[in-house]
């Protein structure tokens, strides 16, 4: 059995740890709602959890920058891009006396968030690519850029299926990782709109996922 990667969801979009099913017994209707982890793993699915799980990192790292930002300060935050928003905690993580003693795990965290938005705007341009073994014998599936579809293997990023679900694995244990070590510093700062760092998002591991796909 292939087990699924960590999912992370918002506690927004259900409440305070409120489920599905107790949310038809309150009386809300949850028609509209529909199944986050995919019954198979293939492409479609894979790229799908890897965005979700992007997604939620970023805002992870929203939260982390408001909760040390002046109140005129918030709404500029959100509106930075992922590259700029990490720019701003590797500041931090330089001169927020919050941060300080657990800087090196700050630095650590930010170099694995730049390598995931690296191959979060791969596949972004990416395209997928059927090519032959060399003995003519097997197909392979890959992740390219659309403009290294006919490049050499040797000089372009070909990302194939098993890489990127592990990605969405270390994706997952990352954003654990961030949320962690910021509730780990929270005792050294006082949040001005009086939220608690680590507590605005959890995770659900599937316990029962299905079988990977053959192709």
């Amino acid at each position: 059995m292939a087990l699924h990667p960590i999912v992370v969801f918002d506690r927004l979009f259900y409440g305070d740890n409120m489920d599905i099913a107790e949310a038809g017994i309150a009386g809300i209707d949850t028609s509209g709602l529909r199944a986050v982890l995919p019954q198979r793993l293939d492409w479609p699915s894979v790229i799908g959890l890897f965005i979700l799980n992007f997604g939620n990192l970023e805002l992870a790292l929203v939260n982390i920058l408001k909760l040390r930002s002046k109140p005129e300060s918030k709404k500029a935050v959100i509106k930075k891009s992922f590259h700029e928003k990490i720019r701003c905690l590797e500041h931090l993580a330089e001169s927020h006396s919050s941060m300080a003693e657990k800087r090196a795990q700050w630095k650590d965290l930010i170099v694995r968030m730049d390598a995931i938005r690296d191959l979060r705007n791969h596949l972004s341009h990416s395209t997928l690519v059927h090519s032959v073994s060399e003995d003519l014998k097997s197909l392979k599936q890959v992740l390219c850029l659309t403009q290294d579809v006919s490049a050499d293997a040797a000089d372009a990023l070909r990302v194939t299926f098993e890489e990127l679900f592990n990605q969405n694995q270390l994706m997952a244990d990352l954003l654990g990782e961030l949320v962690a070590l910021d509730y780990a510093c929270k005792g050294a700062y006082e949040p001005s709109d009086g939220t608690v760092a680590g507590q605005d998002i959890w995770t659900q591991r599937s316990s029962d996922a299905p079988e990977s796909s053959d192709t």
